[in-house]
C-alpha cells in the first residue's frame, strides 16, 4: 500500500507503531528528502507533548488546554493550527415520535452556545458551525466570498428562542417533561462535548433530562445503524471540497443519515445538486438553499468545525497540514 512518496510498512492492523518508507517508484522520489517516517500512536495527549519536548518525535497533535498553554508558552513558534474539512454534528432519530418534532430540535439547537463550546471546552482552534458546510470548503463563484459568509449564521445561540420553541414542542407533544439519551463515542473530546450539550439543554429547556451514553466508536456506529438511539453526535470528514458531501448527510440517499430525516423539498434540492446539470452559479445557489432548509428543519444539527493543532519541531521544515488533512511529508526535510 502506498500514497505517492511513501509506502506503508510494518502495520498489522492492530499495532501502535509503523513506518512510511520512501517509495523508489514515485515519480518525484529524487526530491523526497526523508527516507523513513516513524509513526507512533499514543492515547494520552500529555504523553505526546512530552515525547515532542524530549525530541523523541518531531510532529504531534495536541488538544484542549494543551493548545492554549502552547499559545502562551515556549512552544508557540512550533504550534500550527489548521481548520479541517470536518464537521461535528447531531443526528435525530426520526423513528422516535418526540424527535420528529421540529420545534424540539430547534429548541435544542438554540440552547447550544457553540462559541462558548469551542472557546472554553475544545480550546484547539475549532470553530462554531454556522452551516452544515465547513468554512473554507467552497466560495461563491461570482464574488469569491466563503459559502458561510453568504448563508450567515444559521445556528445562533438564543436561550429565549430555545424556551419559545420548547414551549411549542411541549404543547404539540402534550408533555411538559422529556427524557432523552445522547449517544456518543467514548474518547475524551466527545465525552466533554456530550457533557456540554447535556448541561446546555437541561439549563435552557426546563423539563428535559438528557442522559449521556458513551461507547466505543464501532459500537456507536452499530447502534446508529440499528436505529437504537434518541439523538447522537458524529463527525464527518471529507477528502474533497464540495458542499454536497456535507449537505447529503441529511438526505435519504446517504447511508450516514442514520436518523432517517426525510424531507421531500430537501431531497429535490439534493437531487438537483448531485445531477450536476446546472451552471456553476446556479448549483451554488441551490446548495445555499439546501443549507438554509436543513437549518430551518434541523434535519441534522451542526455543532462545530474541527481544527487540528500540531506541534512541528524547529529541526524540521516542509511539513504541511491543509483543510483536507493531508500531511505532506513529501516536502519534509531536516534543517
Amino acid at each position: 500500500m502506498s500514497n505517492g512518496p511513501y509506502v506503508l510498512k510494518g502495520w498489522t492492523g492492530t499495532n501502535d507503531t509503523w513506518k512510511y518508507v520512501k517509495n523508489p517508484y514515485y515519480y518525484g522520489h529524487k526530491q523526497v528528502k526523508i527516507k523513513n517516517v516513524k509513526v507512533q500512536t499514543v492515547k494520552n495527549n500529555s504523553t505526546a507533548e512530552n515525547l515532542f519536548q524530549s525530541n523523541q518525535v518531531q510532529v504531534t497533535q495536541i488538544t484542549g488546554t494543551q493548545v492554549s498553554e502552547a499559545e502562551r508558552g515556549s512552544l508557540k513558534s512550533q504550534l500550527k493550527i489548521t481548520k479541517l474539512n470536518q464537521l461535528y454534528f447531531m443526528l435525530w432519530n426520526q423513528k422516535r415520535s418526540a424527535l420528529q418534532n421540529t420545534d424540539l430540535r430547534r429548541a435544542v439547537s438554540y440552547a447550544l452556545n457553540r462559541q462558548s463550546l469551542v472557546k472554553n471546552i475544545l480550546k484547539d482552534g475549532s470553530v462554531a458551525a454556522t452551516s452544515l458546510v465547513p468554512s473554507g470548503n467552497t466560495t461563491n463563484p461570482t464574488t469569491g466570498k466563503d459559502f458561510n459568509t453568504d448563508t450567515g449564521n444559521l445556528y445562533p445561540y438564543s436561550p429565549a428562542k430555545a424556551k419559545q420553541y420548547w414551549k411549542k414542542a411541549q404543547a404539540s407533544l402534550g408533555n411538559q417533561k422529556l427524557t432523552l439519551q445522547l449517544l456518543t463515542n467514548d474518547n475524551d473530546i466527545n465525552k466533554s462535548v456530550a457533557e456540554y450539550i447535556q448541561a446546555a439543554i437541561q439549563k435552557n429547556l426546563k423539563g428535559v433530562t438528557v442522559n449521556v451514553k458513551s461507547v466505543p466508536l464501532t459500537n456507536e456506529i452499530s447502534t446508529l445503524s440499528k436505529g437504537d438511539f434518541d439523538f447522537a453526535t458524529l463527525s464527518w470528514s471529507s477528502d474533497f471540497q464540495d458542499p454536497i458531501d456535507f449537505l447529503n448527510k441529511a438526505s435519504m440517499t446517504n447511508s450516514v443519515n442514520f436518523g432517517k430525516f426525510n424531507n421531500a423539498k430537501y431531497e429535490k434540492l439534493i437531487s438537483t445538486i448531485t445531477a450536476d446539470k446546472q451552471s456553476t452559479k446556479a448549483r451554488y445557489q441551490t446548495m445555499q438553499q439546501a443549507a438554509k432548509l436543513v437549518a430551518q428543519e434541523q434535519g441534522v444539527t451542526p455543532i462545530y468545525q474541527t481544527s487540528a493543532a500540531h506541534l512541528i519541531s524547529k529541526k524540521v521544515g516542509g511539513v504541511h497540514f491543509t483543510l483536507l488533512r493531508d500531511t505532506l511529508y513529501r516536502y519534509a526535510y531536516w534543517k
